[in-house]
């Protein structure tokens, strides 16, 4: 029953939720209605019997008038909204006229005209403003009759007082103001309150999508403009101010022909949004020619331009022009039209000097063997015709990316860019071969060719192109006719055909959520369990691979953010199994820094901090010093806000890295990790002593905490609680272990204290 008058009421979840005015239009009204009819029943049925008592019939016949027009306004709202408000409004005001006009007491009748001052509340909840002025302005009209005591009483022929008059009056105005208005109105302030928050909460969304906008739209990677149709700057980023050498405030809500001239100058108008592939000159500068590269029109027919500057690619044009023929001969090779080997050494140099960590150059020099035989049988010139027809194969037959040359005489050099992520080295180097062309037509005779081929691998931005082809020179003498093809260095072909092999593996291990989490405890000066540090692991068979033999490579193929994220997620697991049993450890993740910059994992971060509050005050952030990603500002503001956030950051390895003392300005640490180098020789060295003991002071000065790390024996133990170290972590307290056996622990714990110092040896151990 209660279920079914919520629903009539329109007062479930989803209705108080709803923002559409007729909803809470229709609530209210029926609240007002229906508490009508349920309060006001007593007193209709009392006078009515009092009157039939008294031989007043029309006076019941006018109560159960307005009792019977309050049920059909209620049956009326089932349908039509408008109807039923117009009726409810018109029973107020003959209620009110009835107590004003036919009451003989002019004390009485006075609450006549005061319950028609709640016309204009009526009106304005269902009809709107304007109706509510009409009300008020109506409402004078009894304003005046009261201050003038001039009330219409006994002006009529026709009387409604009952002995009982002023009870029922009071009790009407009573209700009317006590029940039925107040509980319409606390109907629709439970709608704007609920919608109020949820109004805040999208302008918190809003808000946090707008940041991310300007941080994206200020990064893009080009002269970035957003304009209006009528070619008017409403937003720019930092290169576009650059670019255009104009102050932020000077260039917005400005037009692009105030600092662009289209070329050609005959047709020089900018009214609107500039198409791609033209070409402007900045005003400020004559000398500087911008090219529209690229245009995208926004949901509000806003255009989105991206700049670029081609000033030095036509003064290049320019100078190729009037050098064209100088080059041919000094940089490209006069019978085969490739680059000479001078060029080919630059362009590999510029490719390399491009490549990511996970890059990597062939190299290769293909000499062909017989060409002194077919120069002496054929002739020179059907040996050049041969070159040619060569060159032509292999250009047809090597990818778009490659670079061809011809060295010298009957060698070639070819330059292959591949990823590790993509492309395996050695069979790489095994198709070479076959993009070679077997035989070549030359005047309809068919030359069979017979090669010799050098190999080597260029890894890194710093290595020298001059160095690869004397290693091709040096792999190319070892060639033999049982083996033509020769790699320079056969052990670095294998390492990195191991590289790729392993990397295949992790990015299935990622995929598959192979990882483990190991955890090893920090303690504290009396040996009691106070946190623990993540360390991550990856099966593999029967053996665990720690992360010194992965994580470098995962940094080079960028694979550090996935992993990172598969860390959270189980970190996040592991405290709230820890939480489930009422323990109330602390956990630390360490960080390299391509996480933060990562914007899936550092959503992931700001996401927990609203959805589980408390995770944030048990999950701490160890920051890896010796990355230099930290030294990056757009890292450090990240920090910054994780830090405002509510995480705590902790500095790991301090004092190896880069800057340490410059590190504990920049980011907001909690803590420092005082790496295992210093506390190595503690008890032999008394300048790690001296060391040791200063890092303390300043920690202790700073407010920040320390944690000893690689703490391995009960001496280095014990200087440490004699220097005032109150956090410690190492092998002497316990190795790390599977987070589920610590798990297991911490249940057998039963919320005690964990003390490390009271551990058998035996199970410190870990295979």
């Amino acid at each position: 029953m209660l279920s079914l008058l919520r629903k009539f009421l329109l007062l479930n979840p989803s209705d108080l939720s709803s923002p559409h005015p007729y909803n809470w239009q229709l609530s209210a009204l029926r609240i007002i209605v229906f508490s009508g009819i349920c309060l006001v029943f007593v007193i209709a049925v009392h006078s009515s019997w009092q009157a039939y008592q008294l031989g007043f019939y029309y006076i019941i016949a006018l109560t159960s008038g307005f009792y019977f027009s309050l049920l059909l306004v209620l049956y009326i709202s089932r349908r039509k909204l408008f109807a039923s408000a117009v009726g409810l409004t018109l029973i107020v005001l003959m209620a009110a006229l009835c107590i004003l006009l036919f009451i003989d007491d002019i004390d009485l009748a006075q609450y006549g005209a005061l319950f028609l001052y709640s016309l204009p509340l009526v009106a304005l909840l269902f009809f709107g403003p304007k109706a509510a002025y009409l009300a008020i302005a109506f409402n004078l009209v009894p304003f005046l009759l009261l201050v003038n005591k001039q009330l219409p009483v006994g002006y009529f022929d026709f009387s409604i007082t009952l002995p009982g008059a002023h009870v029922y009056i009071h009790g009407l105005m009573f209700l009317f103001f006590n029940f039925c208005i107040p509980l319409a109105t606390i109907r629709i302030l439970q709608t704007l309150t609920i919608n109020s928050r949820r109004l805040k909460s999208l302008n918190n969304e809003l808000d946090y999508s707008h940041q991310l906008y300007e941080e994206m739209f200020d990064h893009i990677a080009f002269p970035t403009l957003l304009c209006d149709r009528q070619g008017k700057i409403l937003k720019a980023n930092t290169l576009a101010h650059s670019l255009l050498n104009v102050p932020d405030a000077e260039l917005l809500n400005t037009r692009l022909d105030e600092w662009l001239i289209r070329l050609p100058a005959a047709d020089a108008s900018l009214d609107s949004i500039p198409p791609v592939g033209i070409e402007y000159q900045l005003k400020r500068n004559p000398q500087c020619t911008i090219l529209v590269k690229e245009q995208e029109l926004t949901r509000h027919q806003n255009g989105v331009i991206h700049l670029e500057d081609i000033s030095d690619v036509k003064r290049l044009a320019s100078q190729l022009s009037e050098a064209r023929q100088e080059q041919l001969f000094t940089n490209y090779d006069y019978l085969t039209q490739l680059p000479s080997s001078i060029l080919f050494m630059d362009m590999v140099t510029d490719q390399v000097k491009a490549f990511n960590k996970n890059n990597f150059m062939l190299l290769a020099i293909v000499k062909i063997c017989q060409l002194k035989m077919i120069n002496h049988e054929y002739g020179y010139e059907f040996g050049n015709r041969l070159l040619k027809a060569f060159t032509k194969n292999v250009k047809q037959q090597l990818p778009d990316n490659a670079l061809f040359c011809r060295l010298r005489g009957v060698k070639f050099a070819i330059a292959i860019p591949g990823d590790l992520n993509t492309a395996d080295p050695q069979r790489l180097s095994q198709s070479l071969r076959q993009l070679l062309p077997d035989t070549c037509n030359v005047d309809d005779e068919m030359v069979v060719m017979d090669y010799r081929i050098g190999i080597t691998f260029s890894l890194t931005p710093r290595s020298h192109i001059e160095t690869g082809i004397e290693e091709c020179e040096i792999a190319l003498d070892q060639c033999t006719a049982q083996e033509a093809c020769m790699l320079f260095d056969k052990a670095q072909a294998s390492q990195m055909n191991n590289d790729f092999h392993m990397a295949q593996s992790l990015r299935e291990s990622i995929q598959q959520r192979q990882f483990e989490l190991w955890l090893q405890p920090k303690v504290n000066h009396l040996g009691e369990i106070s946190g623990f540090e993540a360390l991550i692991r990856w099966p593999q068979l029967d053996e665990i691979i720690m992360p010194d033999a992965f994580i470098p490579l995962a940094e080079r193929l960028g694979l550090i953010p996935a992993i990172s994220r598969q860390v959270l997620e189980r970190a996040v697991e592991l405290l709230k199994d820890w939480r489930r049993v009422n323990a109330s450890y602390s956990l630390a993740i360490n960080l390299a820094g391509a996480e933060l910059q990562d914007e899936e994992f550092f959503h992931e971060l700001v996401m927990l901090s609203k959805e589980s509050p408390w995770l944030v005050e048990k999950l701490e952030l160890e920051i890896t010093e010796t990355h230099l990603t930290m030294l990056n500002p757009y890292v450090n503001k990240r920090l910054h806000e994780l830090k405002q956030l509510g995480y705590r950051l902790a500095i790991d390895d301090f004092g190896t890295g880069h800057a340490s003392l410059a590190q504990l300005i920049d980011i907001p640490a909690d803590a420092i990790k005082l790496d295992k180098r210093f506390i190595d020789k503690l008890t032999s060295d008394a300048q790690h002593i001296k060391i040791v003991y200063t890092t303390l002071s300043l920690a202790q000065s700073l407010n920040v905490e320390l944690v000893a790390e690689g703490v391995e024996n009960e001496l280095q133990y014990q200087y440490l609680v004699d220097m005032g170290c109150q956090m410690m972590q190492g092998y002497y307290f316990s190795r790390p272990r599977p987070a589920g056996e610590w798990l297991d622990r911490i249940i057998a714990a039963e919320g005690q204290a964990i003390n490390m110092m009271r551990e058998p040896e035996s199970a410190l151990l870990v295979d």
